[in-house]
């Protein structure tokens, strides 16, 4: 009796880990930014081991496809022999020319310096950014007083170490930064 009680006692316990990973997996699905995809990659890679004879099942049962439940193998292995063992999640590589995240900061916010942009005076000029689903950013409309490569220009007198093209620099504007209207 003790035996099938311990064996029920497990079985249920399986069912309910098995419900709190579809869970999870289910809430991040929608979501497509790096850290979230890796995220679901190391769920996924930590549930379906070598051990697991049932894959198609399993993947039916957490709704994710099984192409998924193959797929991730590589990361699995990849995960299990680095140094945070499955602790860590597996970031994008970045390349080695990539912009460092302060000097990115730095940029954005010399956009929003006095000389270089300044807030429109009607205050329903609001412009506002999707960061999520049914969730968005608020932020009033900038106006910029001079061109965007006198902007550039600018900042690279300012900042003569930081090595920044003009296009990265522009793609470091902030979304609610327009250039002015001219009406003729």
């Amino acid at each position: 009796m003790k035996i099938l009680a311990h064996e029920d006692e497990e079985a249920h316990l399986g069912k309910q880990v098995l419900e709190n990973v579809r869970d999870i997996l289910c809430q991040t699905k929608t979501a497509r930014d790096n850290t979230t995809l890796s995220f679901r990659n190391a769920v996924v890679a930590s549930v379906s081991g070598e051990n697991l004879s049932c894959k198609v099942k399993l993947s039916t049962k957490l709704r994710v496809s099984t192409r998924k439940m193959y797929g991730v193998k590589k990361l699995r292995t990849q995960i299990l022999t680095s140094e945070g063992s499955a602790f860590k999640l597996i970031d994008r590589k970045l390349k080695k020319d990539a912009i460092p995240d302060d000097v990115k900061r730095k940029a954005y916010n010399f956009w929003l310096n006095a000389g270089v942009s300044r807030p429109t005076g009607n205050k329903k000029d609001v412009k506002k950014e999707r960061i999520a689903q049914n969730i968005y950013v608020r932020h009033m409309v900038h106006v910029l007083e001079v061109t965007q490569t006198e902007a550039y220009l600018s900042f690279k007198q300012e900042n003569p170490d930081t090595k920044m093209s003009q296009r990265s620099f522009e793609r470091c504007k902030p979304f609610f930064v327009r250039q002015p209207y001219y009406f003729m």
